[in-house]
């Protein structure tokens, strides 16, 4: 049986933002149009956001303020916490946050988050953030406390982040996951790193004998990813595990995803074919359609699988057996929204690259187009921010960058590309029966 080089099939994936305001960058093509339809799918995850971006008439995003300050500027713990927490309210793409250290007159009605460390004794450090709002005339309070391991405890300050924007949205933010990412290190070939949502806390943890092509978390569990291993077939491994993981149908696994109720979706190359196969089981699974090349499956939250399949000599969006998007279309995610299931993609030509987004049962809406390409993209688990990379002179340069999907508006988090990314929760105790 012929078995493709993990080399020769990196390049399925591409993604784009809306560039920030006043960026240099050369224009880009115009965006092909997306008509084909998604059709709505009953039993939606809802959930009202409370806050709204809006536009002027320049295009201007205008985003609701919010104001972020430490209750004691002269703590070098309360400042260490207050810069994770504003950061991740900035990076979550929601509000127009001011960080500043600057006094707030007694009037400012703005929304506000004050930080503080609380250290009593022997007992475990507790980090508080206090939630102002007004109504009216008067204004409300709401406290949020996180027990940590230390004053600076990254995990729990992230913990806090996310309680906060539940206390601010109705949904709790995913800045207390994890990042894995594929990248190629200097002098090495693909390497499996993980870090924090904000970029933070960078770190390999697969071999240097392995070559990683992709990457997923399990929901709220361990991470998984196909690597090779003297140029040999590409198997599916779990982190920290040096011996693979039996999968039937037997062949190199190019992409995988996991979806709920333990369902899985893996790329798997047999002979020519690279071809999705899905299940509750990695020893039961069922061949999705016959085809030459389908790569990247995305599981969503309702167990529908979106994959960029080959077709007619170019690329679409598949959802099950449909093509719901234009040619030159690749590296679908699902985002399990506030506001109900979204797919995002990429389009892409030689030079340019857009990121388009669909509410199921509406019209795709172009979220951004730039110079240059993505190669990857996925969603965070709150449905509300896309991680992806960007190879190009525009932006903040090449890297990994974050984007609200409703209004993106990207934030870099680290400068060098990745070939594949997830964002995932982090890790229980128990590993899921596969």
């Amino acid at each position: 049986m012929k078995t493709l080089k993990p080399t020769l099939v990196l390049a399925a994936l591409a993604c784009v933002v809306r560039p920030s305001l006043g960026a240099a960058e050369p224009a880009p093509e115009p965006a092909p149009k997306s008509d084909p339809q998604i059709e709505p799918q009953s039993g939606d995850p809802l959930g009202e956001i409370i806050v709204e971006a809006t536009r002027d008439e320049s295009g201007r995003i205008w985003l609701p303020p919010l104001l972020v300050r430490p209750i004691d500027s002269t703590r070098a713990e309360v400042i260490a916490l207050h810069a994770v927490v504003s950061r991740d309210l900035e990076l979550s793409g929601i509000f127009e946050v001011d960080a500043s250290l600057g006094e707030v007159p007694e009037d400012d009605m703005r929304p506000r988050v004050t930080i503080d460390v609380q250290i009593e004794g022997d007992k475990p450090p507790r980090l508080k953030a206090r939630v102002e709002r007004g109504r009216g005339d008067k204004r409300i309070s709401r406290e949020v406390v996180i027990e940590g391991t230390s004053v600076r405890d990254r995990g729990a300050s992230h913990r806090l982040s996310d309680r906060v924007l539940g206390e601010l949205t109705g949904r709790d933010g995913a800045f207390a996951g994890r990042l894995a990412l594929v990248r190629r290190p200097a002098g090495s070939d693909p390497r499996l790193y993980v870090a924090d949502p904000d970029g933070r806390d960078l770190k390999v943890i697969s071999p240097a004998s392995q070559v990683v092509v992709a990457t997923a978390f399990f929901p709220g569990g361990p991470l998984y990813y196909t690597a090779s291993t003297n140029n040999g077939s590409i198997q599916l491994y779990t982190e920290g595990e040096l011996d693979p993981i039996s999968v039937t149908p037997r062949g190199s696994i190019y992409g995988l995803s996991f979806g709920p109720k333990g369902r899985v979706a893996l790329a798997i190359a047999r002979g020519p074919r690279i071809e999705v196969w899905t299940g509750k089981k990695l020893g039961a699974l069922e061949r999705l359609r016959e085809s030459n090349l389908d790569m990247h499956p995305v599981l969503a939250a309702d167990g529908r699988v979106a994959f960029a399949g080959e077709t007619r000599g170019s690329t679409r969006i598949f959802v099950g057996d449909r093509a719901v998007t234009p040619p030159r279309a690749s590296s679908p995610t699902w985002c399990d929204h506030p506001k109900g299931l979204r797919l995002v993609w990429i389009e892409r030509s030689e030079k340019s690259s857009w990121v388009w987004s669909r509410v199921l049962g509406q019209p795709a809406e172009q979220l951004l187009g730039v110079r240059g390409k993505i190669a990857a993209a996925s969603c965070s688990p709150d449905g509300r921010v896309l991680v992806f990379s960007y190879d190009g002179r525009g932006l903040e340069g090449p890297g990994v960058y974050l984007g609200n999907v409703d209004v993106l508006r990207p934030r870099q988090v680290l400068r060098e590309p990745a070939r594949a990314l997830h964002w995932g929760t982090r890790a229980l105790d128990t590993k899921p029966s596969l």
